[in-house]
């Protein structure tokens, strides 16, 4: 063999076992992390949709409670544990706004709508899905009130959580609003 066949096999003789080794952990670890990372991006992803999906919920909801309400001419009544007001809608008709969850866990709930409460063919809307009730220390907080002193009398006071589908517990939108009636 002459001098350059010597550097030519030097030069392509290969890796060593301790160094492919170490090459593929130092690999492995950066494939680890890079994963990490994107697992971690697309929890993030799927959570911000999720509070936005409230948000939107929330924001839709309350625009049509205040549209309905607002157009009422009385409260004709509201239930002591504040799961449904009864409202005098323009023509005589009593409509009714209710809280509804059968399963009683956080974000199964939904508000309806029932147009007329004396046809039980009547239409009825969900107004807001994936709600639950204010929860405030010492107890929970109706989700309608009627409104409390003289100059509030023909108001309906309306608080509840969009929860769903976050887990039990957390709160991405809340409504808290207060409602004069027009009184036609």
């Amino acid at each position: 063999m002459n001098i350059n066949q010597q550097r030519w096999r030097s030069r392509c003789a290969g890796f060593t076992l301790s160094e492919v080794l170490i090459a593929s952990s130092l690999g492995l670890l950066v494939m680890a992390g890079t994963l990490s990372a994107y697992i971690w991006a697309l929890r993030t992803a799927c959570e911000a949709r999720q509070y936005a999906w409230a948000q939107t919920e929330a924001t839709v909801s309350a625009s049509k409670l205040t549209h309905y309400i607002r157009n009422a001419r009385a409260i004709a009544d509201i239930a002591t544990n504040g799961n449904w007001v009864q409202l005098v809608m323009p023509g005589g008709i009593t409509s009714k706004f209710s809280y509804v969850n059968s399963l009683e866990t956080d974000g199964d709930g939904k508000l309806l709508f029932q147009l007329d409460i004396s046809d039980p063919s009547s239409v009825t809307n969900i107004v807001a899905k994936g709600v639950s009730k204010v929860m405030t220390q010492p107890k929970t907080r109706n989700i309608f009130m009627k409104g409390t002193n003289s100059f509030y009398s023909n108001s309906v006071h309306i608080a509840y959580r969009i929860t769903e589908p976050l887990t039990p517990g957390e709160c991405p939108a809340e409504v808290d609003i207060g409602v004069r009636l027009r009184n036609y």
